[in-house]
């Protein structure tokens, strides 16, 4: 389950210009504006993050959707 959220999060970080900066454990941690800056590092880390929830809510494990 957590290799398939954690595949999910690099697709749409890259999508949305968002960088990966390190995991631990189950926790993903990231920036939007690096390591370029961009012009609205907010608004992007903003829609991954809407994006990222909406993925994930399709996705089931054991049968039981994800909330």
């Amino acid at each position: 389950m957590l290799n398939r959220f954690f595949s999910v999060a690099d697709e749409l970080a890259q999508r949305h210009g968002c960088e990966k900066i390190k995991t631990i454990g189950g926790l993903r941690d990231g920036g939007a504006g690096l390591p370029d800056p961009i012009f609205q590092p907010r608004r992007d880390a903003r829609s991954l993050a809407l994006d990222l929830r909406g993925a994930m809510e399709r996705e089931a494990f054991g049968g039981c959707a994800l909330r």
